[in-house]
């Protein structure tokens, strides 16, 4: 587990982990050569959520569903399939409508996205209470990846490890929700 207890305040992930703002690099869009070419990412979740994260809420189950929080995202990007995350987000998510807004204007404009899948590190719970109010602190890695055109232009992300997310939940009729996220610390590129 990470040490400290941070409250977290948050109600936006900023889609940072994943192409909303993928790096500070400006770097230029890449014509893509049949040689770089990247297969598409197989998603990894299923849009069921799993039955252990109903019943009663837990340390272990919001960590569990922190975990399924992370593959409806991956799931999202790589499948243009939104509604797991809208099912299991509260209307106040800002992150989550942001993300949401992100893959339709990916979808509209043809990009896809290849790699960038974000994967679970580690967490700590910074609040005692375990039910509405609960709030942990992920750390993630997120892979390197692109985003490519309909046209084959592609934009590199270079992934990074050790980011760490606030994530707000809130139990409500047996099930966990997201009611927010906001990145503590964006962490450092794979090749830092």
């Amino acid at each position: 587990m990470i040490g400290g207890r941070r409250c977290v305040t948050g109600v936006v992930l900023a889609a940072a982990l994943l192409l909303t703002s993928c790096t500070d690099d400006e770097s230029p869009p890449v014509k893509q050569s049949p040689s770089m070419s990247v297969p598409p990412v197989t998603p990894a979740v299923t849009a069921t959520k799993p039955a252990q994260l109903t019943g009663q809420p837990t340390a272990e189950s919001a960590v569990e569903f922190a975990k399924y929080f992370l593959a409806v995202y991956n799931y999202a990007y790589s499948t243009y399939d939104t509604a797991p995350l809208v099912a299991i987000s509260r209307p106040e998510c800002k992150y989550c409508t942001s993300v949401v807004e992100n893959v339709r204007k990916l979808e509209q404009g043809g990009t896809r996205v290849e790699g960038t899948e974000v994967e679970y590190v580690d967490s700590a719970l910074t609040s005692k209470t375990i039910t509405t109010g609960t709030y942990l602190v992920v750390v993630t890695n997120q892979h390197a990846g692109r985003a490519v055109s309909e046209d084959g232009t592609s934009k590199p992300y270079t992934g990074a490890k050790g980011a760490q997310l606030g994530v707000a939940l809130d139990w409500d009729g047996g099930a966990w929700f997201v009611r927010g996220a906001q990145i503590q610390d964006k962490g450092v590129p794979w090749g830092g």
